[in-house]
């Protein structure tokens, strides 16, 4: 895997939705992840282009789902909020499926 910078995250995964001063806390927090849901597997190991975009794409969720986890709907007059836990939860792991689903790599075991 390639140091995914700022550069990269803007000029060839063609990021816009993390500003340059946030992109590294969220960059190694998706990295972290990442690295949870291949278990048995390194990140190095597998390949650089796939693992690089997987790492942006994951960044791009957790920076614009930050404090809104699991929000369904809000109404406005009688305000009227709806959360589901799981939904947070779901997404991230439909983003990871995507990129690594056909490796054998993913922990197939229930994370708790």
């Amino acid at each position: 895997m390639t140091e995914i910078d700022y550069n990269y995250y803007s000029e060839i995964y063609m990021g816009t939705v993390i500003p340059e001063a946030d992109f590294a806390f969220v960059k190694n927090r998706a990295e972290m992840i990442l690295q949870h849901a291949i278990r048995g597997a390194s990140l190095s190991e597998l390949e650089p282009d796939k693992v690089n975009r997987a790492v942006c794409e994951v960044s791009d969720y957790l920076y614009e789902s930050h404090g809104r986890e699991g929000f369904l709907r809000e109404s406005l007059d009688g305000y009227d909020v709806t959360y589901d836990k799981n939904r947070s939860g779901r997404e991230l792991i439909n983003i990871i499926r995507r990129y690594f689903g056909d490796d054998g790599v993913l922990y197939r075991g229930r994370y708790s």
